[in-house]
């Protein structure tokens, strides 16, 4: 400039932007020898404001199994304050924090939680609305949480030994998703044996406890050739099967072999059912007839010809429980010559049942070419009624994240009830801003 210099004012944000290293501009001022006044200006806050910024929330969450969420809250001109933070699920308020803002910016708060049902959860983080706010529409961020369940919860009651029991039990035993309870009546209350109770190492089956404690602690119930009329289980017992099933979104796999499933009617089990048996048991042998092989529990094969193939090898069966199709039912499989079905399905209320109306399905473990498709049957069969993940009808395809500016691509799968892929499916799609 042709003048020397009293003194330096430097204007910054603090930000580094140009090519020169922060060390290269301090010696140049330094050489300069005179006084650097170096000036960092603030932006007046105008206006108080609290917001809730970015949630952390895990890709993998298990059911009763510890986590935490951390939240970032943003607050501006509340120093000095305390303010509440809420996490709800729906309407309800599972935990709360009281935070002590020191400094204007962003504090950091976690919550501890431990999801008790598996599925989508819906979740938020709130914070009440205090005088003077910018904008209050940023005090409340939702989120969902996909909840899978750690291990399935299994109680299967058996009225009696058999090779169904058999290979149905130790498939369940060694699925590394399940979790197995299982009692087999090897004594019904009218065997007479000749020393007490007290002196027999079989105990006493403990319906008390099994029908109004228990059994809401499983996600799925297992009757095989289960007669009820034979213990002291009474209607409040059978009422707490069925709102296991339609009030607490549980599942039910009912099994007829020697004893038919007309034993239920009139109860509120019967209501359960899918099909309307008869007393009437058939015992000669029969092949099945799958009606619906691309379905989610008799998928076999990823192609739909070595599917049919792998079910036309199947052997036979033997022994079936007479029925009707009930309503609002869809069968699965039937029995090619009488047509009665075999394996049927339906959702009640806001569970699934699944009847099978024999007690031979063990044995296309044995004459199949492959006995691990039994295993595939039963697995698959636990996924759907529980609801997994893996078998679901509407299923949607996406990235986890994006970039600013990229354009999101959402595929959407649906199949009916039947498992059959929809082309013109309705479908109502629901978007909802992180804020």
């Amino acid at each position: 400039m042709g003048k020397e210099l009293d003194a330096v004012i430097l204007f910054s944000d603090g930000n580094q932007n140009v090519e020169k290293s922060a060390d290269e501009v301090i010696k140049e001022f330094l050489e300069l020898d005179i006084p650097i006044i170096t000036v960092v200006p603030q932006t007046a806050l105008s206006q108080k404001n609290i917001s809730i910024g970015k949630i952390d929330v895990p890709d993998v969450v298990f059911r009763n199994v510890g986590l935490v969420l951390s939240a970032k809250i943003n607050t501006y001109g509340f120093v000095g304050k305390k303010i509440s933070v809420y996490l709800k699920s729906d309407d309800t308020v599972l935990q709360s924090k009281s935070l002590d803002i020191v400094d204007n910016g962003v504090t950091d708060v976690g919550f501890d939680i431990k999801p008790q049902i598996a599925g989508h959860i819906n979740y938020s983080i709130e914070i009440p609305t205090y005088s003077g706010e910018q904008n209050i529409y940023d005090n409340k961020k939702k989120f969902v949480l996909d909840v899978e369940p750690e291990k399935i919860r299994v109680l299967y009651l058996c009225g009696q030994p058999s090779f169904n029991y058999s290979f149905l039990r130790n498939t369940l035993k060694n699925d590394p998703n399940v979790e197995l309870v299982s009692f087999v009546i090897l004594r019904n209350p009218e065997n007479i044996v000749p020393v007490s109770d007290s002196e027999l190492s079989l105990i006493p089956f403990p319906v008390e406890d099994i029908f109004s404690k228990e059994i809401f602690n499983f996600d799925l119930l297992i009757l095989d050739n289960f007669n009820y009329s034979r213990f002291p289980i009474n209607y409040q017992h059978l009422m707490n099967i069925k709102n296991f099933i339609t009030v607490n979104g549980k599942s039910l796999f009912i099994i007829s072999g020697e004893i038919p499933l007309s034993v239920y009617q009139n109860t509120p089990v019967a209501e359960l059912l899918p099909v309307i048996p008869s007393p009437d048991i058939i015992l000669e042998k029969f092949r099945l007839t799958v009606l619906y092989p691309e379905h989610g529990i008799l998928k076999l094969a990823d192609d739909e010809l070595s599917n049919n193939y792998i079910w036309k090898g199947m052997p036979e069966l033997d022994g079936i429980n007479v029925s009707s199709v009930g309503e609002k039912s869809v069968v699965l499989a039937k029995s090619e010559k009488t047509n009665y079905p075999v394996m049927t399905i339906a959702e009640k209320g806001k569970g699934r049942v699944m009847c099978v109306t024999t007690s031979s399905l063990w044995r296309l473990a044995l004459g199949s070419e492959n006995p691990y498709n039994y295993v595939r049957i039963i697995g698959q069969s636990v996924k759907w009624l529980t609801n997994a993940a893996s078998i679901k009808q509407v299923v949607i395809f996406t990235k986890k994240s994006y970039n600013i500016s990229d354009t999101a691509t959402l595929k959407i799968l649906v199949k009916d009830e039947y498992f059959k892929p929809i082309s013109n499916a309705s479908v109502h799609l629901e978007i909802t801003s992180p804020d």
